[in-house]
């Protein structure tokens, strides 16, 4: 069987001042016509590294410092930029890790996906429309004549997910690269974009590198795995080996970290409550006007719950489900169209802008993407340490205790220092 890619020796030089020389570092691997590759390995692991390497999205600072990536006897990472831009979309496809900061947020998701078809210059404006809904109804997103008119910020994490593979696979190109694409999907979602993604294996013969964590991914859809830590690969072989005989210490630690299910034990719960959710309820309305119907979302209708004191409270739900929703209300990012949210016996929906700021520190929340969390402008120092030297810590104080938690999430005090754009996905 032909290779449809080839990787040779290749090496990925970071900047001056990184936690190590290389991204990647002399990895050689091919993917054949219709076969699915999975990478596999942990944040900061040079997946992704190499994936932007091929697609010639490289950061500033990040180069290839020597090999080659053949495809169609050519060597994609040295052809000028005219040929790269041909090239992509048409022929290798990418759907990213962080589709908030992928899309873009002034264009309706229908014309950014028939953007692609106008970018290689291919059918006319009508047949674009339509080809952008057939798309949208293929990647299973819910009433596809709305959804084409929606903007990224009115939809759900998972949503915009699957309008980006809409993009992807637009022109059904040969080679498709997956950067973690179902990491932001609920499970039956996932499983239907790895099944599209199978079908569509099987349909046109497209070579797939899958890039992930999940080796529950890895047994649905892996043809071959390798196993990259550090920048370099551990491991490779077909799935069947790798999943049922891991040989590297690294690839077994990896298959031990996958959760079991078992429930852990029952204890003893406050009695205090830290959060109360009462009949909460919040709609979303968007539209209307001339021969325009009102959209109309009711994203937490009626919803209450309680969450004591050391309790860990799992939220469960489809994309669109409305879990976010509530998250963001409770922290009163979102104000709630009536219901109450109370925290150490305030009531966060019904405070005043000037009392919600002094009651922000009672609530924090990890959010879905990153990315467009974190000021690109800004380093990690400040933004651990803005919020407490505003409150009145001294900043000797925050910035000790800022390295302090840098060191337990496992990035080091030395990333204090570094911008968001200089961490992997997972690090961010």
């Amino acid at each position: 069987m032909s290779a449809t890619l080839t990787i040779e020796r290749l090496t990925i030089g970071l900047p001056e001042g990184a936690d190590r020389p290389f991204a990647v570092e002399n990895v050689s691997f091919d993917i054949d016509k219709g076969q699915i590759l999975c990478v596999v390995g942990e944040s900061g692991s040079g997946k992704s590294m190499t994936a932007n390497a091929l697609m010639g999205l490289l950061p500033h600072g990040v180069e290839v410092k020597s090999g080659r990536a053949m495809f169609e006897a050519r060597d994609v990472l040295r052809l000028p930029e005219v040929e790269k831009q041909a090239l992509r979309g048409a022929q290798i496809a990418m759907i990213f890790q962080e589709p908030m900061t992928a899309l873009n947020p002034l264009m309706r998701i229908g014309d950014q996906i028939s953007e692609v078809f106008a970018a290689h210059g291919l059918y006319t404006q009508s047949e674009r429309r339509k080809r952008a809904l057939d798309l949208v109804r293929e990647v299973g997103l819910p009433d596809p004549e709305k959804i084409i008119r929606a903007y990224p910020f009115q939809l759900s994490g998972g949503q915009r997910q699957r309008a980006m593979i809409a993009m992807a696979l637009a022109l059904e190109p040969k080679l498709l690269i997956a950067d973690e694409p179902t990491t932001a999907l609920d499970v039956t979602t996932q499983a239907q974009i790895l099944k599209l993604i199978l079908d569509l294996r099987k349909k046109r013969g497209m070579a797939v590198m899958f890039i992930t964590h999940d080796f529950g991914v890895v047994a649905e859809i892996a043809d071959q795995v390798i196993v990259m830590r550090e920048g370099k690969v551990v491991e490779r072989g077909d799935a069947a080996s790798v999943l049922d005989n891991p040989q590297h210490d690294y690839t077994k630690r990896l298959l031990d970290a996958i959760p079991t299910g078992k429930l852990p034990e029952a204890r003893e719960l406050s009695a205090t409550p830290a959060l109360e959710i009462k009949n909460l309820r919040k709609t979303f309305r968007t539209g209307g006007g001339l021969f325009k119907p009102v959209r109309e979302v009711h994203a937490v209708d009626d919803v209450s719950l309680t969450v004591s004191r050391g309790e860990v409270l799992g939220l469960v739900g489809e994309s669109g489900s409305g879990k976010s929703t509530l998250g963001r209300t409770a922290v009163r990012l979102v104000t709630p169209d009536g219901g109450h949210v109370m925290v150490g016996g305030v009531d966060l929906a019904a405070l005043s802008e000037e009392e919600l700021r002094r009651q922000r520190n009672k609530v924090q929340m990890v959010f879905q993407d990153p990315y467009a969390s974190l000021n690109p402008r800004q380093r990690i120092m400040s933004a651990l340490t803005d919020g407490p030297i505003n409150r009145g810590v001294p900043k000797e104080k925050a910035q000790a205790k800022a390295k302090d938690l840098l060191e337990i999430v496992g990035l080091g005090a030395d990333a204090a220092m570094r911008y968001p754009h200089e961490f992997s996905g997972g690090q961010r």
